[in-house]
Formats: C-alpha cells, structure tokens, sequence
C-alpha cells in the first residue's frame, strides 16, 4: 500500500476544508494512514497530518522500534512513561508551529482532546466529517486487497462448515474458523468473530458460549 500517497490525499482534503492540520489516535484511520496496528490504551499515541503533507506524532517508547520502521517520515516525539506525556504533547506543538487543530472527534477520547488544548493552546475541533471521504473511493490495490479478504473469508468458512460435528460449541467452532482463515493467509480477523447457534443465531451482536449443554 503506498501510505505517502494516502497522507497526501488526507492533505488535499485539509486544504479544501481550510483546516491547517488534524490529530488522531489509533484506529481504522491511523492504519490506514500509517500501516501500523496500535490499540487505545492509557498512553496517548498521537498522529499529525498537516495540510502541508508533513506528519507528526507523540507516540509511547515502548513502540519506538515498531513506529520509526514503519514510519521513519515521521516527526517524532517518544515519551516515557515515568516522564508522562504532557511535555512530549507540549514539544509536538512546537514542532508544528500550529495553533489551530482538528481532531478525529468520532475516535478521540476526551482526555487526549483536553491534552492537545493544553498543548496547543485552543479547543481543537471536530474534524470527523473531514475524515469521511478518505477512505471512501478505493484505488485499484485496495479493491484488490479487498477481493483477497473476501476469498480468504469464503474459503474459511467453506471450510469450517465441513469440520463442524456434534459435541463442538460455539468458541470452538469461531476457533477453527480463525485457523482457517489465519492458515489462507488472513492477517487477522476485521472484528470479533461471532458464531452462534439455536435460538442465539437470532442476536446479531450474541457472544459465542462455551456451554456444550
């Protein structure tokens, strides 16, 4: 996937929105932008993108390796724990020069949002309306990463039909449907799988059970 193809466009559409920059934490927009698969947690991971194209992040030490391998483009500032992360948010600021931000208002948690106010000096705004059409037209690999995911899917699960017997639960089953999937080539799974029988096939958000009764 070329990621610096997909910075820019983010910064095509900052232009045209008259937005100087906007800010997100991970989640399906940081990997899209990025390539890197981080999850929400207590330690504030930060990305930048200006509508200069330029990219900027405040992201824990411990992910340093992982980061600067896969975004050595990267401005970045590396925080410790034991330091905390308020000068880090404050030296992105800095680095930027900016004084007004978006933010990816339909991911961000309020305690990253009130950090970057104090950091940058200004209530960020809401940029999620922005963020909407970035990953809405797809390009010919995306389209084709896309058919690959469903085949892989289609596949598994053709296969998981055929090794299901009496006496398996449900989480044993979304088991060997992972496998199969993980076995074809999967990365992961997109979501949590759910498989579910009985009465249970009717809830569209049930949690596989373990019970063999």
């Amino acid at each position: 996937m070329n990621f610096d193809a997909r910075i820019h466009k983010l910064a095509a559409i900052l232009q045209r929105h008259d937005c100087p920059a906007i800010a997100m934490v991970p989640g399906p927009n940081f990997f899209y932008l990025t390539g890197v698969r981080l999850g929400l947690m207590e330690r504030p991971t930060i990305l930048i993108v200006t509508a200069a194209g330029e990219v900027h992040a405040a992201i824990p030490a411990l992910e340093k390796d992982m980061w600067t391998a896969r975004m050595p483009q990267a401005r970045t500032v590396f925080w410790q724990d034991a330091d905390g992360y308020a000068d880090a948010l404050a030296q992105l600021a800095r680095q930027t020069g900016l004084t007004r931000l978006a933010v990816e208002g339909g991911r961000m948690r309020h305690f990253e949002a009130a950090a970057l106010a104090r950091a940058f000096g200004t209530a960020p705004e809401d940029g999620t309306d922005m963020l909407l059409p970035l990953r809405l037209n797809k390009d010919a690999s995306e389209i084709a990463a896309i058919e690959k995911a469903v085949q892989i899917s289609e596949d598994a699960l053709a296969a998981t039909l055929k090794q299901i017997g009496a006496g398996l639960t449900e989480t044993e089953i979304r088991s060997r449907l992972l496998i199969n999937m993980l076995e074809r080539g999967a990365d992961g799974a997109a979501f949590d799988l759910i498989v579910l029988a009985g009465p249970a096939a009717a809830d569209c958000h049930g949690v596989p059970s373990s019970d063999r009764g």
